[in-house]
């Protein structure tokens, strides 16, 4: 394809020049801040009202093409749109515009001021790689630009076998403000609308991603509006900027003959922004405070393979320890170690599986980092709780907040801390900028010029990870808080960065410095999120603190602040000059390095996959640490919203996410948490967490919510082997979406139904008082998980299907969901991996690490309607750093295919170099999936019993039924180890095991002639269904994939027994 063509022809979506400009929301009675202007249109503080943005439309002065960019010089022409002067200082008279591919699935559209120095994202904080050497015109993407002397637009399509299909187009309602404080620019979906030939109404587009957000909607609702701005808001709050800011935006439009086309873009831009989609349904519009305009492009077509390369472009995607994904629990509150052991001694008594005990600021002495409370958490019996959780094959993770405390002598703080001490000597700390004012503070000229706010522990400054030894000093620190008592993982929270001391007050308050007053304590007892500095409103001729255009999300009726609302001044300064207006959405990011970094580079801590979860996230964070969607409540609707926040950062390429189960705040009740923990379980993160002040929600506090929790983290703890694989597949093999909406759900208007992979799909209740649940299935056959896991989800009769033939895309089947029951279908043409048990002859749950060490699992082969299957099985010791083959890791994969023609065969993946030759494991079963007898399809409430089952015993190999019922036989050839079983039946079962392994199963008939050919010395040929082939290297007998594994870890599960003995 050429990727150049000259266009006249502009877009046809809604115009932003011709929008009547007004106020949605104006301030309530003695509000502070702006009107909330109809979108499209800004605040003008000169005449007190709404006015329409000046556009500008840019003509095309220069075109250059060479064989890797096409560039563009712009020059500012006519002005379009209202009467009044433009504003901002007007427009950009010059602008630069280059497309180029940075690789052959994703195009980079570049804004420049050639001029003008421009703040852009640094790469060494958001790593791009330098554009590829592709020849753009040998590239699938056709770009479309005027030709000189005409308005500038562009237009995106890509090309391949199928034909070329529209991605985007940018329109010319463009305006760049010569301050550079105002940009903005639309993409047009109307050319995509024309060319897929579907109407252009908002139902036919989906609008997915943007965040981070609570909306009631998994879609983006035309005429509504998204600020990105990391804010410390709990996220129980509708339609306001959260913790994170994601620019990512997919759109999906509903095609009349395929599944849903989806592209994607992204926008490398930190600043603050409105992202608007009008009313139209065709037109979304950015305004950005700053920065560049920066596009990433995505072809897709489809939303799972859009998602894959936003993840190639942002990752590679850190790969989760595999013990945090079993069970957490913590709760702010719990007053002593002592209250905290006795939680965890609880959850054994009620056998629910627990893998991880955090510890919210109640450890800490005064709420100071680095610190443990010597009455009620001493440094010696937290250390001796963390060795028992240690011996019983459990972890530990505390929470540290970035805020380090200045110590305040009014509050009888005479002493030294050591965290600021260090960090004053390093500098290391952010500024005041040049608008601020000088801090006189206790500790003299050494905290002169430092920003000053309020958090947790009171007056604290704010770790400068710019700064170039910033990380050195958070390892410091880190260090000497592990020698206190040793922790598996960090939990670092209120990193947008939080303060108390910019409120809820109003845009002069979110336009000061602060410093300590001079006769009064700070902070004041019982009142710790109160502000109790002394603060100076800067002018406001400040640029940063009063900049001409602030997001509408700043003006919330209930917030009413501007950009320092609730965090730092945005004139505050950080190390290399950069200024907290362009920075700020990267603080958590950077903290998240800063952490993972000092994890990695310590010598003091244990040497293994780090362990880091972060509130506040920015694009490539999940390079780095994983996420939980911040303070919720206990509501019904929080529930619902908690799968569309873990939904989103898949889309974000950050799937290791998960909401505080039942509820941060408020008091939850029975059936919500109930209800809660059967759809949590089945997210990546899955932890327990509530509020001071709120009634204790342990998940053993309720019989029923006991009953649950055994019931979903059960199924969650035997599919770990599958979740663990999916990850791993997107993380390193471009594979599908970790946790997804489910098959066909885009266009739908319930997207509470989620899956893993694209192949399992759960079905939560998220309704008060709902016995049933409808679960929308995709064409092709359906698996109800939990019959042939012998727990059916029974209805009226005590009975469910065990599986179901769907003739009809998106049809809908009514499952029975009792309180304790989710739905779980899984597709047919899955072949997974499980672990065997979960739980032992006596109920205890084991551990992630003893499910590891055990190495037992089921190979379970779900047939589709032609009798194929495809899998991935994913192995390791759950904690290395390196897990690419080709790199030195040691991480085992292993295809599974049933092609069609009889045979189901294991083999190392061709696309991991370097397959390992040090795992062992052992598979107790082997179970087959069909819906197909005798050439029918035959759904059917019965379930197969285990096909074949292995175990070892030194050199001999024993292979028995699951049931031990059959007739065997057996036969060992030496090293060889051939050996035959025939079963008695309808169906039999054949298996030639040497190296390598062959499994077949076969007509009673046939396994007469073959044990005769045995006898006699003959050939294999009657095996005719199911073969299983292993690889050279996985030479299986006793142990189906033969490898042993370099796992050091050693467990004693009566670790939390012990205590019962010391209370």
């Amino acid at each position: 394809w050429v990727l150049v063509v000259f266009l006249v022809g502009q877009g046809s979506g809604q115009s932003l020049s011709n929008l009547s400009c007004g106020a949605n929301n104006p301030p309530q009675d003695g509000g502070l801040g702006p009107p909330d202007c109809v979108p499209g249109c800004v605040y003008d503080e000169v005449v007190d009202d709404c006015v329409m943005v000046e556009h500008q439309a840019y003509i095309v002065s220069d075109v250059v093409m060479n064989p890797e960019t096409l560039t563009l010089s712009l020059l500012v022409g006519n002005m379009t749109g209202g009467e009044q002067e433009p504003l901002f200082g007007g427009p950009m008279n010059e602008l630069s515009f280059a497309a180029s591919l940075y690789n052959a699935d994703i195009l980079h559209l570049e804004f420049g001021t050639p001029t003008v120095e421009s703040y852009i994202v640094p790469t060494d904080i958001v790593p791009r790689s330098p554009p590829s050497q592709i020849a753009i015109s040998n590239s699938d993407y056709v770009v479309g630009v005027p030709d000189v002397g005409e308005e500038f637009s562009v237009q995106v399509s890509y090309g391949d076998a199928n034909g070329v299909v529209p991605v985007l187009s940018l329109s010319s309602n463009m305006y760049w403000s010569a301050n550079g404080q105002y940009l903005e620019f639309s993409v047009d979906f109307s050319s995509t609308f024309e060319d897929l030939n579907i109407s252009a109404i908002p139902d036919n587009v989906r609008i997915l991603g943007l965040g981070e957000n609570t909306r009631d909607s998994f879609v983006m609702i035309p005429g509504s509006r998204q600020t990105l701005w990391n804010t410390d808001i709990n996220c129980s709050t509708e339609d306001v900027s959260l913790y994170g800011s994601h620019p990512i935006v997919y759109a999906c439009f509903d095609t009349p003959s395929a599944s849903p086309y989806c592209t994607a873009f992204l926008v490398m831009n930190s600043n603050a922004m409105d992202v608007t989609f009008l009313s139209d349904g065709r037109t979304l519009s950015f305004q950005l405070t700053g920065g560049v305009i920066d596009l990433y492009v995505f072809h897709g077509p489809t939303l799972s393979s859009a998602a894959r390369q936003v993840a190639t472009f942002l990752g590679p995607v850190v790969m989760p320890p595999y013990w945090s994904l079993g069970f957490h629990n913590c709760k702010y509150g719990y007053t002593s170690i002592g209250e905290v052991e006795e939680v965890v001694v609880n959850y054994t008594r009620a056998k629910i599986p627990l893998d991880t005990q955090w510890m919210d600021i109640d450890y800490m002495d005064k709420y100071r980092d680095f610190t443990y409370d010597p009455e009620n958490f001493p440094e010696k019996e937290v250390k001796s709780f963390v060795t028992a959780l240690d011996q019983a094959a459990m972890q530990y993770v505390p929470i540290v907040d970035p805020g380090i405390v200045v110590p305040n002598p009014l509050n009888g703080e005479n002493g030294t801390y050591y965290p600021l001490e260090r960090g004053l000597e390093l500098g290391t700390f952010i500024r005041n900028g040049d608008y601020g004012v000088p801090l006189p503070g206790p500790a003299g000229s050494a905290l002169r010029d430092y920003y000053l706010s309020q958090v947790w522990p009171g007056p604290t400054v704010a770790p400068d990870w710019f700064h170039s030894d910033a990380t050195s000093y958070w390892q410091e620190m880190l260090e000497i808080f592990y020698e206190k008592a040793k922790y598996h993982g960090l939990w670092i929270d209120m990193n947008e960065f939080a303060n108390f001391c910019a409120d809820k007050e109003g845009m002069n308050q979110a336009s000061q410095v602060c410093t300590f007053p001079v006769d009064a304590p700070c902070p004041v007892a019982e009142s710790q999120t109160t502000c109790c500095l002394v603060c100076t409103t800067l002018e406001s001729d400040n640029v940063y603190d009063f900049p001409p255009f602030v997001p509408h999300g700043f003006w919330q009726v209930d917030l009413n602040t501007g950009l320092g609302g609730r965090t730092l001044s945005p004139s505050a300064v950080h190390a290399g000059g950069y200024e907290e207006y362009n920075v700020h959405n990267l603080y958590g990011l950077m903290e998240s390095i800063a952490t993972r970094d000092a994890l990695l580079g310590s010598t003091v801590m244990e040497a293994s996959r780090p362990f880091i979860l972060s509130r506040s996230t920015f694009l490539t964070s999940g390079r780095h640490t994983f996420h939980w969607t911040g303070d919720n409540s206990a509501t019904w609707d929080d529930l619902r919203w908690s799968t569309y926040g873990v939904m989103n950062f898949n889309l974000f390429a950050l799937p290791m996410v998960g909401a505080d189960v039942c509820g941060f705040l408020e008091n939850t009740t029975e059936e919500l948490c109930n209800r809660w923990i059967s759809l949590a379980a089945f997210h990546p993160f899955t932890r327990s967490h509530n509020a001071l002040g709120y009634a204790p929600q342990e998940l053993y506090r309720w019989q029923s919510v006991t009953e649950s929790s055994r019931r979903a983290l059960g199924y969650k703890y035997k599919l770990l082997p599958h979740l663990y694989t999916i990850m791993y597949a997107h993380s390193y093999m471009g594979g599908e979406l970790p946790v997804g909406p489910a098959l066909g759900n885009i266009f739908g208007e319930d997207w509470t139904q989620f899956s893993w992979g694209g192949s399992i799909i759960f079905s939560p209740v998220v309704e008060e008082g709902k016995t049933d649940r409808e679960c929308t299935l995709s064409t092709g056959y359906w698996y109800n998980y939990g019959a042939y896991m012998g727990d059916p989800f029974p209805d009226g009769d005590g009975s469910a299907p065990s599986g179901y033939l769907i003739e009809k895309n998106t049809e809908r089947v009514t499952a029975p969901a009792q309180l304790g029951y989710i739905p779980i279908h899984v597709k047919g043409g899955l072949i997974f991996v499980q672990h065997h048990s979960v739980y032992d002859a006596d109920g205890v749950p084991y551990k992630t690490k003893e499910l590891l060490n055990f190495n037992a699992y089921d190979i379970i082969v779900a047939m589709d309607a032609v009798e194929t299957a495809s899998g991935l099985f994913v192995l390791d010791d759950g904690v290395q750093l390196e897990m690419d083959p080709s790199q030195g890791g040691t991480t085992a994969v292993t295809d599974m295919l049933a092609p069609g023609d009889g045979r189901v065969w294991l083999r190392p993946s061709p696309e991991m170099e370097g397959y390992p030759s040090n795992i062992s494991v052992e598979v107790k079963c082997v179970q087959i999936w069909s819906l197909k007898a005798n050439g029918q399809h035959t759904p059917g409430p019965s379930s197969p019993a285990c096909a074949l089952g292995f175990d070892s015993n030194g050199d001999s190999v024993i292979l028995t039924t699951e049931d031990g019922g059959l007739d065997t036989k057996l036969i060992e050839v030496g090293d060889a180890r051939l050996s035959t079983i025939c079963t008695a039946g309808d169906s039999e079962l054949y298996v030639s095991l040497d190296s390598p392994v062959v499994i077949s199963w076969v007509s009673a008939e046939d396994c007469a002639e073959i044990l005769e050919e045995e006898d006699d010395g003959g050939s294999d040929s009657g095996w005719k269904k199911i073969i299983l082939y292993v690889g050279v290297v996985v030479a299986v007998l006793a142990y189906i994939v033969a490898f042993t594994i370099p796992y050091f870890f050693k467990t004693r599960r009566s670790g939390y027994e012990l205590l019962d003995e010391e209370e």
